[in-house]
This record gives structure tokens, sequence and C-alpha cells, in this order.
């Protein structure tokens, strides 16, 4: 998963930002049953993986798009292209405009849908390069060469 996330992060262009993120696995579910959370400002952020939902257990692929996903919203809040607006649970700022939303389904709003979008792009690019065996040595050794999540 570690080298996953480092080439995550290398694709999104997080490892460029300014700030830093804090990635955790949970051991069990997490709120809501959710895969993943993700929270922050323009100088950090937190992502919090389940792997367990349901009482099931998260696939290893499951953790993987999650993990793409959610750095996708790590990269929205650091760029502050997503801003939380205060205390409040239904409302936000997304690329300049004041948005109000259903926290409970929120999957059809615009930052929901980019990193969906990125989750399945991200994971498709890793696959492919798994299959292929194309991971070069000099490729890997890149990716471990940094660390994306906390470049302050």
């Amino acid at each position: 998963m570690r080298l996953y996330a480092h080439f995550a992060a290398k694709q999104l262009g997080v490892d460029e930002l300014r700030g830093s993120i804090d990635v955790h696995l949970s051991k069990g579910t997490i709120e809501g049953n959710s895969f993943g959370l993700c929270w922050g400002d323009n100088r950090e952020a937190e992502i919090l993986l389940g792997s367990r939902q349901f009482g099931k257990a998260i696939t290893q692929e499951d953790k993987l798009k999650t993990l793409g996903h959610e750095l996708v919203h790590a990269r929205q809040y650091l760029r502050r292209e997503l801003i939380p607006h205060g205390d409040s649970l239904d409302e936000c700022v997304w690329k300049g405009k004041k948005c109000t939303f259903d926290p409970k389904d929120e999957s059809n709003q615009p930052w929901e849908l980019e990193a969906s979008e990125w989750e399945e792009t991200l994971y498709t690019a890793w696959e492919s390069i798994l299959e292929a065996g194309s991971m070069r040595l000099d490729l890997l050794a890149d990716i471990l060469s940094e660390e994306p999540f906390s470049n302050v």
C-alpha cells in the first residue's frame, strides 16, 4: 500500500504541494461504515482508511482505490479548491463558490466526481504497470525516494 501511496501522490502532483498528509489505516470500521475519509485545510490533510465495512473485510483493490480517492480530496484541501465551511457539515466552498449539499448523499458533488474519476484512473494505471511487469528499478527507486506526505 505504501508504494501505491507514493505512486498516486506523484501522479496527482501531491509531492509538489506545500503541506502535509497523514494516512491512517483502521483495523476495523470507520465512521458511517465508509471505505475512507479525508479532512483538512491548506496546511495539512488527514486520511483515514477502513479495513472493514458492515462486518466484512475491504479488499486490497478497494483499499487502494479508496486511498487514491482520498488523496484527491487531500490535494483539493491543500490547493484550497475545497474549503470546509466552519462547523457546518452541509456547506463548503468549491473552487471559490459556496455550496450547500446533503452530507449523506454528496456523491454527485463536483469534488466527489473528480475524486471518483481519479480513483479509477490511478488504479488502472497502477494495474497496467504491474501487469506489464514494467516496474523498472529506477522508477521504483524514484517513487520511494520522496516523502510526498510531509512536504512543508
